[in-house]
């Protein structure tokens, strides 16, 4: 390896702040979710000033403060070298690992590489794909009997003018494939629905 690693540091401001800053985005990520569903004003309302507008008066809404202790925190994380190539084989002595400047031991470490995997196919459908959707449909198919496994999930939309959700999440690489091969151009469909009329 031409890289050679001889020492990392991840430094974390807090690790309780992670688990805090993890939580509190679920909140927050909550309420905006939330906030995305509420009724649009109307047109002749007056406008209304853009989150952290200074004419507005934050104090309004109270702030909570989420605080746990906790004994173990799991980070996740890959290590690529200044070429973006992930780095293998690394061991816990490469790392160090602070909170708030102060060196934590690492009680557990594992190099995880067996993760299971959910993918999200999209096959384009449009005319365009007129002559090359059957070979996409045939390598779809052994792609997806090559690779998914009975831990991972894949979906399968099609895609034209519309989106058409053609199989939800399943780990069964037949039943995607079968989906697959029945996906048709929008065209055609178009025809046949025309003709059964």
């Amino acid at each position: 390896m031409l890289h050679r690693l001889t020492s990392m540091k991840f430094r974390l401001h807090s690790l309780r702040g992670v688990l805090l800053s993890t939580l509190m985005c679920a909140v927050v990520c909550g309420s905006a979710v939330r906030g995305v569903a509420q009724v649009a004003p109307s047109p002749d309302a007056p406008p209304q000033g853009p989150a952290g507008d200074p004419n507005q008066d934050d104090q309004q809404q109270p702030v909570a403060t989420l605080k746990v202790n906790v004994n173990l925190v799991s980070l996740y994380f890959t290590v690529h070298d200044k070429h973006g190539l992930l780095i293998p084989h690394l061991t816990k002595d490469d790392f160090n690992i602070l909170e708030d400047k102060a060196p934590q031991k690492i009680k557990n470490f594992t190099a995880e590489n067996d993760q299971p995997l959910t993918l999200g196919i999209l096959l384009d459908t449009s005319g365009s794909q007129q002559n090359v959707l059957p070979l996409e449909q045939q390598a779809g198919g052994a792609f997806l009997s090559r690779v998914l496994r009975s831990k991972d999930e894949a979906f399968l939309i099609s895609f034209d003018v519309n989106l058409d959700l053609l199989s939800d999440y399943t780990n069964n690489a037949h039943a995607l494939a079968r989906a697959m091969n029945q996906a048709q151009r929008q065209d055609q469909a178009r025809e046949g629905a025309e003709d059964g009329n």
